[in-house]
This record gives C-alpha cells, sequence and structure tokens, in this order.
C-alpha cells in the first residue's frame, strides 16, 4: 500500500488503526488521510519517510493530543496539515526541511503553546499559519529566506510574548 489519501476521511469514530497501518509501506501521499478522525487521541507510528504530500493529513483532529516523531523530510505540502488539532500542546521536533507551502499549518490550534524550532529554510508559503492559535506564547527564530507569503500568520494569537525571529 504506497496512496493513503482519505483512506480515514470523516471516520469520526476512529481511535485504533494499527493492524492497516502496518501493511502501508513506501506511502507517498497522506492527504486528508485522518481529516475528521475527530476522536482519534494519538495516531500510530507508520512509516512516512517518503510522504510528500501530507495536506490536511490531521485536519480536524480536535481529540488528539500526541504524536509520534514521523519522518517528514520529503513533505512539500503541508497546507492545513494540522489545523483544528484543538488539543494539541506542542509538537514533536518534525523535519520540514522540504515543505514549501505551510498555510494554514497549525491553524486554529486553540491549545497550542509552543513550537520546536522546525526547519523551514524551503518554505514559500506560510499563511495563516499560526491563525487562531490563542493561547501560543512561544514561536523560536523561523528560516524565512524563501518565504514569499505571510498574510494572517500570527492573527488572533493573543498570547504570543516569545518570537525568535526570522532568517532572511
Amino acid at each position: 500500500i504506497t496512496e493513503t489519501a482519505g483512506l480515514f476521511y470523516n471516520s469520526a469514530r476512529l481511535n485504533i488503526m494499527d493492524e492497516l497501518i502496518s501493511m502501508c509501506k513506501n506511502i507517498t501521499n497522506t492527504k486528508q488521510m485522518f481529516y475528521n478522525a475527530s476522536k482519534l487521541v494519538e495516531p500510530s507510528f507508520f512509516d512516512t519517510s517518503e510522504v510528500t504530500d501530507a495536506t490536511e493529513m490531521f485536519y480536524y483532529c480536535y481529540e488528539m493530543t500526541n504524536m509520534p516523531l514521523y519522518d517528514f523530510s520529503k513533505v512539500k505540502y503541508a497546507s492545513n496539515m494540522f489545523k483544528m488539532c484543538k488539543k494539541m500542546t506542542t509538537y514533536p521536533l518534525f523535519d520540514f526541511s522540504s515543505v514549501t507551502s505551510a498555510d494554514n499549518m497549525f491553524m486554529n490550534n486553540s491549545a497550542l503553546v509552543s513550537i520546536p524550532q522546525f526547519n523551514t529554510s524551503k518554505l514559500e508559503d506560510a499563511n495563516g499559519m499560526f491563525y487562531g492559535d490563542s493561547v501560543l506564547e512561544t514561536v523560536p527564530e523561523l528560516d524565512f529566506s524563501n518565504v514569499i507569503k505571510i498574510n494572517d500568520m500570527f492573527s488572533s494569537a493573543k498570547k504570543l510574548i516569545n518570537l525568535g525571529g526570522f532568517k532572511n
């Protein structure tokens, strides 16, 4: 199994998926894989080392509180990837070194307090990346040397007090 786009789309009651996920190898597309899996608390680990499109992968995973350290080093498209993950307080230090599109990536993560120092060196689109993250306090320095879009990036991030700056 190499394509998993929409695999658990609108599986609102999903809470375990180990058996099926263990069969997935060399996955390249996880677009909307867990879209609206609103009861999912912690996804299982699986090999994501070949994924290039993770658009909306965990969108609307309201109950998610933790996740494994996935290998996202080849992901280019991460738009809305963690949008509406309302119980996540932080994320593991994922390798986002290939991501070019991260618009609305963490939008409306209403419990998100901080993020680690992700590698954003290839990022071009950061529109709304932290939009609506109302308790976000800390964002480390981000490499914005290739960024061209930052509209509404921190809109409604009312508690943001520590912004590490932007490498340009």
